[in-house]
């Protein structure tokens, strides 16, 4: 039987790899090895060049409400070189400056040789418009008077600041962190400005890249696209009486964190502050507006809340020089679609009581 086995193995076939096989197997692998580098490279350059244009602001992922309102400033060169016979006004505010202010309006009606631009942006809070400030100084924007708003719903010791739902993260630039930790708010994590900024950056600059491309999937985004006349104004929507019941409704549900119990205080009245030092380090006169609102707004703030807020315009306004110009009850109620927000009758109106109280301050009479 061992010979009858022998035989057998001597018999049984020797698989040999063949050569042309093997060579086949080596090629597939270093093509596959070849493309997934070509890919990973071609990744790489990719989020390098896309950091790069954020940076830069050739692509506006990081905070697009900034780069659309100073892509329309730029349009106007009496900002960036200054005329001594012609006075620039720069207003600093939120959505309700954004709808309530027609700046080529309020100039006309100021004087000649006037030229004012709205730079009010969706929630743009004290604390944005004081990184707004600086950007703008940064970008050699330089105007003869600065109005800044004042808000009384982003005035709040609220622990996060109610301004930080729409002042994220991934809006700041180099160097931000730090000043809106300075001012009292605290600040997240900021990777977008490290490495994972280069090597990840369509996922850091996500929030932003959607806001702008595909703002229907983001519900809490700002409002981009709006039709700004060539002066930074947007008229808010028409006030409809019908409609006023269920706005008013959705307002008072948006500030219920800040209703609940109102006071004064904290990161929004310390940038208000912020923004007044900014000016007068760099010698920019500014004057405070406070924000029109309807009779019902005015009131959920309350007796003690109301009183507060006097105190500290009138604190600030003293501490630093300014004048206030308080516009809360220029409008009636029934200009408001949603009780803080201007229509575009309203803003008109609104625009000629300005420019009547701030006139003598824009033209620098005593």
């Amino acid at each position: 039987m061992d010979a009858v086995a022998d035989r057998r193995r001597a018999v049984r076939p020797v698989l040999v790899a063949s050569p042309s096989r093997s060579h086949r197997q080596i090629r597939r692998f270093t093509r596959a090895r070849s493309a997934v580098a070509a890919a990973g490279a071609v990744y790489l350059m990719s989020q390098l060049l896309l950091n790069a244009a954020v940076r830069t602001g050739v692509e506006p992922a990081d905070d697009p409400a900034y780069a659309e309102k100073f892509a329309l400033l730029a349009r106007r060169p009496a900002f960036f070189a200054p005329d001594p016979g012609r006075v620039t006004v720069l207003a600093l505010g939120s959505s309700r400056t954004h709808a309530s202010l027609d700046a080529g309006r309020f100039a006309a009606g100021v004087g000649p040789n006037v030229e004012a631009f709205n730079f009010g942006t969706p929630a743009g809070g004290p604390l944005t418009n004081a990184l707004y400030l600086r950007r703008l100084l940064a970008a050699g924007v330089r105007p003869g008077r600065v109005i800044v708003e004042i808000h009384p719903g982003y005035l709040t010791p609220a622990d996060p600041p109610f301004e930080t739902r729409w002042l994220r993260p991934h809006r700041l630039r180099a160097g931000e962190p730090a000043v809106v930790r300075g001012l009292g708010c605290d600040v997240p994590n900021t990777p977008h400005l490290g490495w994972r900024g280069w090597a990840a950056a369509s996922f850091e600059f996500r929030v932003g890249l959607t806001n702008v491309y595909a703002p229907r999937l983001l519900p809490a985004g700002l409002p981009l696209g709006q039709k700004n006349d060539a002066f930074g104004h947007a008229p808010g929507p028409a006030a409809d009486p019908a409609k006023r019941p269920k706005a008013l409704a959705a307002t008072r549900a948006q500030y219920a964190p800040v209703l609940a119990d109102y006071h004064v205080g904290g990161p929004g009245c310390a940038a208000v502050r912020d923004i007044l030092a900014t000016c007068r380090l760099t010698n920019l006169p500014a004057a405070l507006l406070v924000s029109a609102e309807d009779s019902d707004v005015r009131g959920w703030y309350g007796p003690v809340g109301n009183a507060e807020l006097a105190a500290f315009v009138r604190a600030t306004a003293d501490e630093f020089g300014v004048p206030v110009f308080d516009g809360r009850d220029w409008l009636a109620d029934a200009d408001f679609f949603d009780g803080h927000h201007a229509g575009p009758p309203a803003a008109a109106k609104f625009s000629d009581r300005l420019a009547a109280a701030a006139g003598a301050w824009v033209r620098g009479a005593p």
